[in-house]
């Protein structure tokens, strides 16, 4: 049976749109980032993205490097500043496992991704848990490669407030523990062999746009 590959990756991504739109959450803090494949054994990206929400700016570096065969880390740390309150400072992890390959029976790359992020401002802290399902595909080109990913996240978070809700965001109410979704569909430009270069959509109750770049180390 012929996959209709770019229709079936397309599809997917619209459907971890969709399902996501009704979230209620607060943004993602780092969004994805990755595409669904892992990097090499002992290779490293260095890379520094922007990322603009409604109601914040984020502006953060990522280190990753490859584990193993199928998996890698990484490890994420920049600065937060919400409209409603003074700069704060973010900082993340995550390991992501690649679960299947593009192939004969494969139309794309499936991954898993469990997720840790926490961020301190003023008013009020945020730690979420959780992870995400990332699906992607390498297309060539006549220099380099692209690949559209999009992503699923499911998380926990936790709000803490240090002092009164005055100067907190107006979409927290109040502290405590939530399940939070939200989706991501973005695309990653392989420049070069030294460059990549990443632009993606977060679909929350924030709607936002990241944009960076990564170094191959």
């Amino acid at each position: 049976m012929r996959l209709h590959t770019p229709r079936m990756l397309v599809a997917g991504i619209v459907a971890i749109i969709a399902f996501a739109i009704p979230s209620s959450s607060q943004a993602t803090i780092f969004g994805q980032v990755s595409t669904a494949y892992t990097l090499d054994r002992g290779t490293t990206d260095m890379g520094g993205f922007v990322s603009v929400f409604e109601s914040s700016t984020l502006v953060f570096g990522q280190y990753r490097r490859g584990l193993f065969s199928k998996a890698d880390f990484g490890v994420q740390g920049g600065f937060v500043d919400p409209e409603a309150s003074g700069m704060g400072v973010a900082l993340g992890a995550d390991v992501k496992f690649l679960v299947m390959q593009t192939g004969a029976d494969a139309p794309f790359d499936l991954a898993i991704d469990p997720r840790l992020a926490y961020f301190n401002l003023d008013s009020y802290s945020l730690v979420t848990f959780g992870g995400s399902v990332v699906i992607s595909r390498d297309y060539p080109l006549a220099q380099g490669s692209i690949a559209p990913y999009g992503a699923l996240y499911m998380r926990l978070e936790n709000v803490s407030f240090d002092e009164d809700l005055e100067h907190a965001p107006d979409r927290i109410d109040d502290s405590g523990m939530d399940l939070e979704l939200s989706g991501i569909a973005g695309v990653r430009w392989d420049v070069s062999e030294l460059l990549d270069i990443l632009g993606e959509l977060a679909f929350d109750r924030d709607l936002g746009f990241t944009i960076g770049m990564n170094f191959k180390l």
